[in-house]
């Protein structure tokens, strides 16, 4: 559903732009390095289909970069990006906190109690609240816990290179997303069995290892950081109101794809709220209801 999410998308995150005046999607287009002669004629097909032609850009023999290692040339992909999501985060938070609209605390669920028409969290009465407290709520969250969540921990480094363009985001086996002032960002990883948030020398080794197939620029590590993606199974979002309990949702499941899926899905949720729309249907959490115990 590409071609109709990353309008809404884009247009989400320029709007709050303008909203919290501050600057933090980037629109680059993707480099990713072929790897082998199967993937050249892939992406040959890729850009003769009428389906995916629009999103396919050059397709290079010759590397349209110094400083890369690959020896299959490269392939544009267009409407590609990134969200500086640490400058969003902390602007929208403080534009909430500046609204009376955030309580810094660690939510307590014994503290909230379910009614027929409404619910109540301490000195707080809404209608409904909606969870959306990330891979947390797959064991801790006493209402969601039932879902078929695949938590995967992710690694990523920042590594300075000088002398390679910010032009692209490159891609082979590894995201090598350029910030600014030769800064880049380059991850990531996946494991499943450490879900803790630290570090680790296998993660670095990993990103190491591929950052160094990737270039022949010397570069120097910044900062080395981990962090749990929210993934489902199916790898589809989870959204939608408890099976039982009616005043209670879920927004999660985002997973890899979260900058990308949030404000589509969103929307579709608020207006499912609202009682403008139904839930698209891949995203209900209402599909897993069968495995949830009163």
């Amino acid at each position: 559903m590409i071609d109709e999410f990353l309008p809404q998308t884009l247009s989400t995150y320029r709007e709050l732009e303008g909203k919290l005046d501050r600057k933090f999607l980037f629109p680059k287009t993707i480099l990713r390095l072929i790897a082998s002669e199967d993937e050249i004629r892939l992406f040959t097909r890729k850009k003769a289909d009428n389906e995916t032609e629009t999103h396919i850009g050059e397709i290079y023999n010759d590397l349209p970069v110094s400083g890369l290692n690959n020896s299959f040339g490269a392939c544009e992909i267009l409407d590609g990006g990134n969200l500086d999501t640490a400058i969003f985060l902390n602007a929208f938070r403080k534009y909430l906190i500046e609204e009376n609209l955030f309580l810094k605390e660690k939510f307590d669920y014994a503290s909230l109690i379910h009614h027929e028409d409404h619910i109540s969290y301490k000195d707080i009465k809404a209608n409904k609240i909606i969870f959306a407290d990330g891979y947390k709520a797959a064991s801790e969250n006493p209402y969601f816990n039932y879902l078929p969540f695949n938590l995967v921990k992710g690694e990523i480094l920042t590594v300075e290179i000088p002398g390679l363009s910010d032009e692209y985001i490159y891609n082979k086996s590894m995201l090598l997303t350029p910030m600014e002032n030769n800064i880049f960002k380059a991850g990531g990883t996946y494991e499943w069995d450490d879900l803790s948030e630290n570090t680790t020398e296998k993660g670095l080794s990993e990103l190491v290892t591929k950052l160094e197939e990737m270039i022949m620029l010397p570069y120097k590590i910044l900062t080395h950081h981990a962090g749990v993606r929210p993934a489902v199974k199916d790898r589809r979002p989870l959204l939608g109101i408890h099976p039982h309990y009616k005043n209670i949702g879920i927004f999660n499941g985002m997973g890899t794809k979260g900058v990308l899926l949030a404000p589509p899905m969103a929307e579709n949720f608020v207006d499912y709220l609202e009682g403008k729309a139904e839930i698209i249907k891949e995203a209900d959490v209402q599909r897993y209801s069968k495995f949830v115990i009163k």
